[in-house]
């Protein structure tokens, strides 16, 4: 715009003027807690010991995120970003899926510092909004491998599985065998080198090339190099069994058994807390498939597209926050209505009656994981070209899908394909249930009123019968006789006490037109019209029949003599 004369210091002032409205006068993180406060978002705070009224961290929710944490509060991750606001602190966020597999946000907080006191107010004020709340604790805690954040959680939720992020430690694995890889293998045989003596490459890092690795299937053929070491660590991080798992281990370290340092850094780093990321280990527990807190990170990148920089002050953080929310919440109930609506074919057809009610109160990622326990349940099934197919292996304590996943195993189902019987809802977990239990929302077992019931027939306006057993108790001889006598009259005289005949009344037949249409005149005449009656209008623009009701004016037409009738 050529013709405008503001500058950019017009636009910044302007900007400035319209911050300082919204603040009303108070410091930025006084304007934020005092809507907190005007809005009861609930809320932990943090003051420094030295200046009572300076700030050092700050836990809050937000009602959508408690309304979500009530009903998926079994799997929880927690992670750090950074960027988001011009005092540097940290932004910590917890996140949890739902049961279409979507994240949605638990609480976020600030702090001031990265270490074990600054991660110990977070999971101090987690745990305080969740006696607030009446929120069940979790049942799995998703990490990156950050040991001040795990031992403040450790401290703070000591009955409370920990998981560690597969990706993390894959990318780790990959990143590590790289930078520690020793090309000269001759001298790193040897078991007195120490960690302080290993070669090290610490600016290398990962292409493009060597992140898809991370991801990807393991091949059949392992290379001696340090994407080797990556797809045989992968064979030891998804072993079924325990046993697996050592052997994996054992063949891992032959096959590099030139590569030492990097065989330290493995056993040393991460097979001390393998029950924390072990398939083996981690699938006897109920994480619902969670293992990896990719769901807060990407929560960490959508929160900051909500941000004009990362430079601004806590009160639009926090608008900024409410703002998302407002999103994920509508995105969340659009999600939850296409996956009821349109579901996939594989669920709806007659090899699908096996799941009964399933099919319409639970996610299709839910239905997606029984149908791969019905595939391995369908092989045991007796067929036309296989009678006699080979038997499922018994159900152990090995068989943890109940267990991870809250469905029923290929057992179970095997069990109710045999039985006809179909599965109810009492059979999944509810957490993944489509629609949310009524039993946690008082207000869902709320009934309406019962719906009238409408009288069928005309309205009886006229006198009825009255039965015989109504009849008075008779006082004396002479005037119970006189009295006996009438209610017969009455029974015998009354319209409702006569069977009601049909076809054509008795005379009608063999009659004129013109002495029908006398009769019914007469008839008009001295009866009068009733609302439920309908009239023989004439001649003219009203030629016709018209229907039931009351004239508004009386005709202007003179009723006919009997000798025009003739």
């Amino acid at each position: 715009h050529p013709e405008s004369t503001l500058t950019q210091r017009d636009i910044y002032n302007a900007r400035a003027l319209v911050t300082r409205d919204v603040l009303g006068g108070y410091a930025s993180t006084a304007a934020l807690l005092k809507e907190f406060d005007e809005k009861e978002i609930p809320y932990v705070v943090k003051w420094s010991p030295d200046e009572p009224n300076r700030l050092l961290g700050l836990v809050w929710t937000f009602p959508y995120c408690i309304q979500m944490w009530k009903r998926f509060p079994e799997v929880i991750s927690f992670d750090n970003t950074y960027n988001t606001n011009r005092f540097k602190l940290p932004l910590f966020q917890v996140t949890g899926q739902t049961c279409l597999g979507t994240v949605f946000n638990a609480a976020f907080g600030l702090i001031d510092n990265e270490r074990r006191d600054g991660f110990q107010f977070l999971a101090e004020s987690i745990s305080t909004l969740l006696l607030q709340h009446s929120i069940r604790q979790p049942a799995i805690i998703i990490t990156d491998f950050d040991d001040s954040m795990k031992a403040a959680l450790n401290d703070q939720f000591a009955e409370v599985q920990q998981q560690l992020c597969i990706h993390h430690i894959n990318s780790n694995v990959l990143l590590r065998s790289k930078q520690k890889w020793v090309k000269n293998a001759e001298n790193s045989s040897s078991s007195d080198i120490s960690d302080a003596d290993e070669p090290a490459e610490p600016q290398a890092t990962l292409t493009l090339h060597n992140r898809a690795l991370i991801s990807a299937k393991t091949s059949s053929k392992v290379p001696h190099t340090y994407q080797g070491i990556l797809q045989m660590w992968k064979q030891v991080l998804f072993a079924e069994t325990e046993e697996a798992h050592n052997k994996a281990w054992i063949d891992l370290c032959k096959e590099f058994d030139d590569q030492r340092p990097i065989l330290r850094y493995l056993f040393s780093t991460y097979m001390p807390v393998r029950a924390q990321w072990a398939r083996c280990f981690i699938r006897k527990y109920p994480n619902y498939g969670i293992r990896v807190t990719s769901g807060t990170e990407a929560s960490n990148n959508n929160i900051k597209s909500y941000l004009l920089n990362g430079m601004g002050h806590l009160h639009n953080r926090g608008q900024a926050m409410q703002d998302m929310l407002y999103d994920q919440e509508r995105d969340f109930k659009d999600a939850c209505g296409n996956d009821e609506v349109l579901r996939d074919r594989e669920f709806l057809g007659s090899s699908s009656d096996y799941l009964g009610e399933l099919r319409s109160i639970a996610s299709s990622k839910c239905l997606k994981l029984i149908n791969i326990q019905y595939r391995q349940a369908r092989k045991a099934l007796p067929t036309g070209k296989n009678p006699n197919p080979r038997p499922l292996d018994p159900c152990t304590d090995e068989c943890s899908v109940s267990t991870e996943l809250g469905i029923p195993c290929c057992h179970t189902i095997y069990l109710r394909v045999c039985s006809t019987e179909a599965f109810t809802k009492w059979d999944i977990h509810p957490r993944w249930r489509l629609r949310e239990t009524s039993s946690r929302d008082p207000y869902r077992r709320i009934l309406d009123p019962k719906i009238a019931t409408s009288l069928r027939g005309r309205p009886k306006n006229t006198k009825q019968g009255v039965p015989a057993d109504l009849t008075p108790t008779v006082v004396s001889q002479g005037s119970g006789r006189a009295f006996a006598s009438q209610p017969q009259a009455s029974q015998s005289q009354a319209p409702g006490s006569q069977k009601r005949k049909r076809g054509r009344p008795p005379g009608s037949r063999n009659k004129s037109t013109l002495q029908k249409e006398s009769e019914s005149q007469e008839t008009i005449a001295s009866q009068g019209i009733t609302r439920s009656q309908t009239i023989y209008v004439g001649a003219g623009n009203t030629t016709g029949v018209r229907a039931s009701g009351q004239r508004v004016q009386a005709s202007v037409r003179r009723t006919r003599s009997q000798w025009e009738l003739l």
